[in-house]
């Protein structure tokens, strides 16, 4: 029995309506028109074998037919079974009922109609293509596989081409690589050298370990698309896999000059680079670097390329000509402020993470180290700025209110600061860790408000939770030790912290600060000496002064405390020791 898809007779019906508005018929004559032709194509569906119920079947596709036109698949599939119902028999309406399960998302339930279809009728390749698609909706794949191999059996006019499909079910699905390449050969030899083809045999050859063919492949494809650069590609690196450096050398040496997407560059770079061949790889990357049409994404390949395992200052002194070269590419200076970053020229990398941020808002990663480095730089105005326009950006994101709460503390503007940390606390609630970060925040904040009863409090309840966090063992102790309060707790801490960090200056300089309080000068005089050796910070030092000062040794104290001033982060009263040469507490 005849079968027309029923998408064919939708876009006959189409143009039948199109043709008739054209036409500008009258809307009764366009109606039996239309009519005509959707009874004509059910027709050809359900069969002219009994009239009578020929006719019954006719009423509910054509019923049927008008929710599947809607896309009301559930409506059409109640009518295209009362018509299967009225004629069992037709594979056109096995088939109809098949695809209309499939578009409504019950392939499983499609499956039994379409073998049907088949069975009534299986000189179709519409009944076969439809059986193999639902069967690979439902991973069955060597069910799959039968029913195109069964297809092509019956030597069915205009299948030839669906034994692609059939082939990357052999490789992809069943894993049978023998079957998949005598398909793509047979399809080799009837089309041509194809993209597709060739790709698909290469990928076998390098999953079977056998480099020779899939290098021969990746030739093949090189010679018939001399234009395409991917191909030549391709065939480099597979030449390179095969162990023929010298020839994939040759190949990329030939291929740099017409090679405008300059990957022979970064890959014949690349040889270089393995190869330990140093002079040849630093002029390639020299002279590459300085072409102007260099896509940015290349340039920043040769220069991750050039960053892993080589010189520092070389390196910083590419990118800067990198950057130069590509002032508006966001991943250059990404890259650039990274060296930095590695250099230890925190400022500078800071500079270069605010460019990153200015051309590219979207970089989350950049916006962290901006932040962090404002924070290790003790810039609390720019920290205030940069954490407010990262959270017009993220407001959701509980790290970046952190670092706004950290700008206000250290502005004095406490209100503020806590308003931010407990923002912070509301969206970090996944995140254990932040957490600790933000009351241990929160717990300073209230400190510095003199609200010590809060403050420890937050202290306490962490390290029940986290008996071993350093830093809040460290700040506790010290703001215990400043107001001279518990000192048998903050010297508890203190000597835990010891324990676990014994060579940090900033804990051994803790544990000197509490000796200090005790009024044990000598023990603290070595425990700072040795901090300041460890971490010179600028309350280290200004601490040491004080022990030396206490000490009698006003000129070293006034040193220390004179190098504390050059620096950031000294107490409120630091100046005022410099200028009067007297101590305060």
């Amino acid at each position: 029995m005849k079968w027309v898809a029923f998408c064919i007779a939708l876009g006959v019906l189409s143009v039948e309506h199109t043709f008739a508005q054209k036409k500008k018929k009258k809307d009764k004559d366009k109606d039996k028109i239309e009519e005509s032709e959707s009874q004509a194509r059910t027709e050809e569906i359900v069969g002219k074998d009994d009239r009578q119920t020929t006719l019954m079947a006719e009423r509910q596709m054509l019923e049927g037919m008008k929710y599947y036109a809607l896309d009301n698949y559930l409506a059409a599939l109640e009518n295209f079974l009362k018509a299967l119902k009225i004629n069992p028999k037709s594979s056109g309406i096995h088939y109809q009922v098949a695809e209309t399960y499939l578009k409504a998302g019950r392939p499983n339930d499609a499956i039994a109609y379409a073998e049907k279809a088949i069975d009534l009728e299986d000189n179709n390749k519409y009944y076969y293509l439809l059986l193999g698609k639902l069967y690979e909706s439902q991973g069955q794949y060597e069910e799959a596989a039968k029913t195109y191999e069964k297809m092509f059996s019956k030597k069915i006019a205009g299948t030839d081409l669906y034994a692609y499909d059939l082939a990357q079910i052999y490789q992809f699905r069943t894993k049978e690589y023998p079957k998949a390449l005598k398909l793509y050969e047979t399809l080799e030899k009837k089309y041509g050298v194809q993209e597709a083809l060739t790709k698909a045999k290469q990928l076998i050859y390098i999953e079977q370990k056998n480099n020779i063919s899939a290098t021969l492949e990746a030739e093949k494809l090189a010679k018939a698309f001399p234009e395409n650069f991917s191909h030549q590609i391709n065939y480099a690196e597979m030449l390179l896999a095969s162990g023929e450096e010298a020839k994939a050398e040759s190949f990329l040496l030939n291929n740099l000059s017409k090679d405008y997407s300059f990957a022979s560059h970064l890959l014949l770079y690349r040889i270089y680079k393995k190869q330990n061949r140093k002079d040849l790889a630093n002029n390639l990357l020299t002279k590459t670097l300085a072409e102007k049409s260099l896509p940015d994404e290349v340039r920043n390949q040769f220069l991750k390329g050039n960053a892993e395992g080589g010189d520092v200052t070389q390196i910083n002194n590419e990118l800067e000509k990198a950057v130069q070269n590509a002032p508006q590419d966001p991943e250059t200076w990404w890259l650039y402020a990274k060296n930095l970053e590695q250099k230890k020229d925190l400022e500078k990398a800071r500079n270069a993470y605010f460019k990153v941020v200015s051309l590219d808002g979207n970089r989350f990663e950049a916006w962290q180290k901006l932040l962090y480095l404002d924070t290790e730089l003790m810039q609390a105005s720019e920290l205030l700025i940069h954490s407010e326009q990262a959270l017009e950006l993220y407001p959701t994101q509980a790290i970046f209110w952190l670092y706004n709460g950290i700008a206000y503390h250290e502005s004095k503007k406490y209100p503020k600061a806590i308003e931010s940390f407990e923002q912070g606390l509301g969206f970090a609630k996944n995140n254990a860790k932040l957490q600790t970060q933000l009351n241990i925040r929160l717990a300073d904040t209230y400190h510095g408000m003199s609200q010590y009863e809060k403050s420890d409090k937050i202290f306490e309840d962490i390290l029940v939770k986290e008996p071993e966090n350093v830093i809040a063992l460290n700040n506790y102790s010290y703001y215990l030790a400043s107001r001279k309060q518990k000192m048998d707790v903050a010297t508890k801490n203190a000597k835990k912290l010891l324990e676990l960090q014994p060579e940090n200056g900033i804990f051994i300089g803790t544990y000197a600060w509490i000796l200090y309080k005790q009024n044990k000068l000598q023990d603290s005089k070595k425990m700072f000496e040795k901090a300041v050796t460890l971490a010179p910070s600028a309350l280290i030092l200004e601490h040491y002064g004080d022990v030396l000062f206490k000490l009698n040794e006003k000129d070293k104290a006034i040193e220390q405390w004179q190098k504390a001033q050059s620096l950031k982060g000294g107490s409120p009263q630091l100046a005022k020791k410099v200028t009067d040469k007297q101590l305060y507490e």
